[in-house]
C-alpha cells in the first residue's frame, strides 16, 4: 500500500490537466468577460488543432461555446485530458505526437517525407525541414539521434527523387538549428549544400521566435543535389568520408 506521506509520481495525464489549467487560468482573464473568453478559446481551437481526430477539437470548441460555469479553464482542462487518453496520446506519445505533427504540416501545404523530414515548394525553391521527433515527444537519447540521422538519411533520398522532375523548384534551401551540427554540416555540404551564414532577422522572427540556437541558412543547386542523392548507402558512404575528411583537417 503507498506511504500517504511519500510523494507519489504525478501522472503525465494529471500534469498535462494542471499544466493547461494552469496555463488557461493565468490567459483568459486579460480576454474580457467570460463570452470573449470562449470566443476566444472556441476560435484558436478551432484553427490550431490540438487533437489527433478534427472532429475532436470541434466538440471542445461547440462545449467551450456551450460553457456557463465559473470556471473556464478547468472545464477546458478536464475535457481536454479525457479526449487525449481518449486518442491514446498516453499509450504511445511517440505516434500521438508524430500524428499531431503531420497533420499540422500538411494543413500548411508541406509534403512529409517521413517522420524525420517534411518539405515545401514556392517561389522556384523547395525548402526542406529536419525534425527530431523523439525530442519532441520528450523521448531523445544518443540512440534515438542516430535514428534521427538515418531517417533523415532515407528522406534525402526520397525527396531527390520526388523533387527532381519538378520544375517549380530550381533550388533547394534549408534552414534548422540541426544544421549546426558538425555531423549535419558535412553531409550537407557533401551532396552540394553550401552554407549562407546566419538567417536573417525576418526569418527568425518569422519561423524561429523564441528559439537562441544558432539557425543558418543552407543552399543547393536542385540539378547537383539530385545528382549526389540517388541511394540511401551511397549517401551514408558520402557522410562517413566527409566526416572523415573533416576529422582530418
Amino acid at each position: 500500500m503507498p506511504n500517504p506521506f511519500e510523494n507519489q509520481e504525478t501522472s503525465p495525464a494529471t500534469r498535462d490537466r494542471a499544466e493547461l489549467a494552469a496555463k488557461l487560468a493565468k490567459a483568459l482573464p486579460s480576454y474580457g468577460d467570460l463570452e470573449k473568453q470562449k470566443a476566444f478559446l472556441a476560435d484558436k481551437i478551432s484553427n490550431e488543432p490540438i487533437f489527433r481526430d478534427i472532429e475532436s477539437n470541434q466538440d471542445l470548441a461547440q462545449a467551450i461555446k456551450d460553457y456557463e460555469g465559473d470556471n473556464l479553464a478547468s472545464f477546458v482542462a478536464e475535457r481536454a485530458g479525457k479526449i487525449w487518453e481518449r486518442e491514446g496520446k498516453y499509450t504511445d506519445p511517440y505516434k500521438y505526437s508524430l500524428d499531431l505533427f503531420k497533420a499540422d504540416r500538411e494543413r500548411e501545404g508541406y509534403t512529409m517525407v517521413n517522420e524525420f523530414f517534411y518539405y515545401g515548394v514556392d517561389k522556384n525553391r523547395a525548402h526542406i525541414h529536419l525534425r527530431n521527433p523523439y525530442a519532441a515527444a520528450g523521448m531523445d537519447s544518443p540512440g534515438a539521434n542516430v535514428m534521427s540521422l538515418r531517417g533523415f538519411l532515407k528522406g534525402l533520398v526520397q525527396f531527390a527523387q520526388d523533387i527532381r522532375e519538378r520544375r517549380d523548384a530550381k533550388r533547394i534551401t534549408a534552414t534548422s538549428p540541426l544544421l549546426t551540427n558538425p555531423q549535419m554540416t558535412a553531409l550537407m555540404q557533401s551532396v552540394g549544400f553550401k552554407d549562407m551564414g546566419p538567417v536573417s532577422d525576418e526569418i527568425r522572427n518569422n519561423h524561429f521566435k523564441g528559439d537562441t540556437r544558432d539557425i543558418h541558412l543552407m543552399v543547393a543547386d536542385k540539378g547537383e543535389f539530385c545528382e549526389k542523392v540517388k541511394d540511401f548507402k551511397e549517401l551514408q558512404a558520402r557522410l562517413l568520408a566527409a566526416l572523415k575528411e573533416k576529422n582530418n583537417q
